[in-house]
């Protein structure tokens, strides 16, 4: 995992190699830990596409993650990373179980929180035609 992360930093830097940041980032790197800098001095240079990622979460456990990095074309430098679990895998219940911790609790409170949200301000022709769908036929 370490060579793969500094051949993609490495990947980084050569595109954008007057970048501040990044050059004194690698430099502070590069000084305080020896496996950065002999991995750094490989020169190894990986651009990963598609794959296969393994994280450990301390309550989900481990996760297998199917990975597929998307280059936006009209923003230069973003990348867009989607995660997937393989259907009916541990990772995608552990997946679910998180995503459970971040959902409403019912539909009740989904209501209750939106009817909380300030009602959006619209154009008086959208406000009438807002109007002429709630009016019956």
């Amino acid at each position: 995992m370490a060579a793969t992360t500094v051949a993609m930093l490495r990947s980084e830097s050569g595109r954008n190699p007057h970048d501040r940041a990044l050059n004194e980032l690698i430099g502070e790197l590069t000084t305080g830990s020896g496996q950065f800098a002999a991995l750094w001095a490989g020169h190894d240079v990986r651009i990963h596409t598609t794959g296969t990622k393994r994280f450990h979460h301390k309550v989900a456990g481990d996760l297998s993650l199917q990975f597929e990095t998307l280059h936006l074309l009209g923003d230069e430098g973003q990348t867009l990373f989607t995660f997937t679990a393989e259907p009916g895998s541990a990772s995608a219940s552990a997946l679910a179980f998180l995503a459970s911790w971040a959902a409403p609790s019912s539909t009740t409170d989904a209501e209750e929180e939106a009817a909380k949200a300030p009602a959006p301000r619209h154009s008086p022709s959208i406000q009438a035609l807002e109007k002429a769908e709630q009016e019956p036929d």
